[in-house]
């Protein structure tokens, strides 16, 4: 049985030790040291590696298995998963993930989702939605529109919160139950993509979708979301072909 070469880290300190473990041994999985393919590191191969005891590399083994990472089988040992069983709408998988052109793949993926859910649950929130649901939707959009350029992060929160408001306003227990995964995939995705948006054209866009909404005009509101939808897509390619330029792309 052969393992992968490894490097010499630095000993973990208390009381961080579980923590830069997990993140540690999660960026190995995600840069492509430990795959599917290779054998994973044993127990004391590992705790002799970072200085750590048994019980503190088997929990981080378990909680990246319960992301999806790695599997762990008495007699059979460790090993990584498939990256189609990773739990990529997990805020720590992205984190582990981003900054690698690995990231990029996920937010042309989450795109395609949001392609076929989103426009839908805009037609939908225009025959269901309630008054409250419909001034959330409009409250989030408010703070988008006042926050474009003057302060980035606080208008891409309420981005964020605009289309996870339509997505509950939807009155479909599967779309809001995607909205309660989104938030954290929506706000690294759109922070990419207004970087490429002018402010007046973000806001038409948002006003025009906000406005079928409250006028009940389902069809409406189905296309106009994915006319938003695609000069999104349009500007993350652009960030794709940026980033192909630095970098040669590999899988994550």
């Amino acid at each position: 049985m052969t393992h992968p070469t490894m490097s010499a880290p630095p000993t973990l300190t208390k009381p961080r030790v579980h923590k830069e473990l997990v993140d540690r041994l999660a960026r190995r999985i995600v840069g492509g040291e430990f795959t599917p393919h290779r054998d994973f590191p044993t127990e004391q191969m590992l705790c002799q590696e970072y200085g750590v005891s048994r019980s503190a590399v088997r929990e981080a083994i378990r909680v990246l298995a319960t992301r999806g990472m790695l599997e762990s089988r008495p007699r059979v040992g460790t090993r990584v998963l498939d990256q189609e069983q990773w739990n990529f709408l997990d805020p720590h998988v992205l984190e582990w993930i981003d900054q690698t052109t690995g990231w990029y793949r996920f937010i042309d993926d989450l795109m395609d989702v949001r392609l076929v859910v989103e426009p839908m649950a805009a037609e939908l929130a225009a025959r269901r939605a309630t008054a409250a649901e419909v001034a959330m939707i409009e409250a989030a959009f408010l703070r988008m529109a006042h926050n474009l350029g003057a302060a980035p992060e606080e208008a891409t929160r309420g981005d964020v919160a605009f289309h996870i408001a339509i997505l509950r306003a939807s009155h479909n227990v599967i779309y809001a139950q995607l909205a309660n995964s989104f938030e954290v995939a929506l706000t690294k995705q759109i922070l990419l993509a207004n970087n490429y948006n002018s402010h007046k054209q973000s806001t038409q866009e948002h006003l025009a979708v906000l406005d079928a909404i409250r006028l009940r005009q389902p069809d409406e509101a189905r296309r106009l979301m994915t006319q938003m939808l695609l000069v999104g897509q349009r500007n993350l390619k652009r960030v794709r072909g940026e980033q192909a330029r630095d970098e040669s792309p590999v899988a994550y």
